[in-house]
């Protein structure tokens, strides 16, 4: 199913948290700009007849728009929790950055994944662009596919020390995702650890740069979407 959020075109990039609810079988969701074409890249993972949420921040579409995407059949809520004026947060088309199942080896402690962020390429308003060395914090969707045994990631910039933190947690052979705004460390990346065997998959969704007066707006979430109720405008075949 396609949803369009009814939001106003002055507003340019999102945060938002998307529940999956009583999906008919396993799958995921995909949050972007609805002016560009659907990403490889996830929001919110999901298994049949579960209710699952994740936080996202997304960019709009040159008319104030969004699009989600579900593999399978599902009702889904939108909540609008606020959004980024100016340049404090540049939003990107959502980009895959790593993949452990593409190596064939999962990410097992003691091992670190590195992941680079200062220089990746993205698109932005439809252009090809670099995430620049003035980037201080990026916007991540980390995704930890079939664990081993019950764990959490943690997500940190590389230059510092590990922290006793959690960014997301999980159970054996789960698929879970967590939205993540993690500073970048000094040579330009951040470090992924998991305490249990796991594939991980990093999404990068932007990064943040922006002046003084122009940090994110917070707001008192508001229901955009219900499909349970009809609220918000129906799906659209794609």
């Amino acid at each position: 199913e396609m949803l369009r959020s009814l939001v106003g075109s002055e507003m340019c990039i999102r945060d938002r948290n998307v529940t999956v609810v009583s999906p008919e079988s396993d799958g995921f969701v995909t949050v972007y700009p609805c002016d560009v074409s659907r990403p490889n890249a996830s929001n919110v993972n999901f298994i049949s007849g579960q209710i699952v949420a994740n936080g996202v921040i997304a960019p709009v579409s040159s008319s104030g728009e969004v699009c989600v995407y579900s593999l399978a059949n599902t009702d889904l809520v939108v909540d609008l929790a606020g959004w980024f004026p100016g340049d404090a947060f540049i939003g990107a088309t959502p980009t895959r950055l790593k993949d452990t199942r593409l190596a064939g080896q999962k990410l097992s402690p003691p091992s670190i994944l590195t992941v680079q962020i200062h220089g990746a390429l993205l698109t932005v308003a439809g252009n090809t662009a670099q995430v620049p060395l003035t980037a201080s914090a990026v916007a991540l969707n980390v995704t930890v596919v079939n664990p081993e045994n019950p764990g959490f990631v943690t997500v940190w910039p590389c230059s510092s020390s590990q922290p006793t933190a959690s960014n997301l947690n999980y159970t054996p052979r789960q698929t879970v995702a967590n939205n993540v705004v993690a500073p970048i460390g000094d040579q330009g990346d951040v470090c992924v650890y998991s305490s249990a065997p796991s594939d991980v998959i990093v999404d990068i969704s932007g990064y943040f740069s922006g002046e003084n007066g122009n940090e994110f707006v917070g707001a008192t979430p508001k229901r955009v979407i219900d499909t349970r109720t009809s609220l918000g405008s129906p799906p659209q075949a794609q």
